[in-house]
């Protein structure tokens, strides 16, 4: 690998943030469909979430190295109020998710119920 300048390092820094922030649109885009988009960009990071039309705020980090404790604590702080959701990607390794663990459980108790629905053949 060639050295890089600083403005290319820049570059390639933000097109791999911009690629992970799209990958993670995608996904949201099988649940929600066409309304799913990625959010404005700022240097600040407050005018949105990474990806906007979802009920979450997610943040999407990419890269060699990431702090998961960071992106979540810049996501409760930006949220407007939606469950935070920070998915990371780092690279050459799988994807996951990080969230607060009572909007895990909060989940967890609404997958109890549609099983317990689903088992007790109980329309939706």
């Amino acid at each position: 690998m060639t050295d890089r300048t600083p403005s290319q390092k820049g570059r390639h820094s933000r097109g791999k943030g911009r690629r992970g922030e799209q990958r993670v649109a995608t996904l949201y885009r099988e649940v929600y469909g066409d309304r799913v988009h990625r959010g404005p960009q700022s240097r600040t990071g407050d005018d949105g979430a990474d990806v906007e039309g979802t009920d979450w705020w997610p943040e999407v980090k990419t890269g060699k190295v990431v702090s998961v404790r960071a992106a979540l604590r810049q996501a409760l702080e930006a949220t407007d109020g939606r469950p935070v959701v920070v998915h990371v990607k780092i690279d050459r390794e799988d994807a996951y998710v990080a969230m607060l663990e009572s909007d895990w459980m909060a989940i967890v108790r609404r997958l109890a119920v549609a099983d317990a629905m689903i088992e007790a053949e109980i329309p939706w």
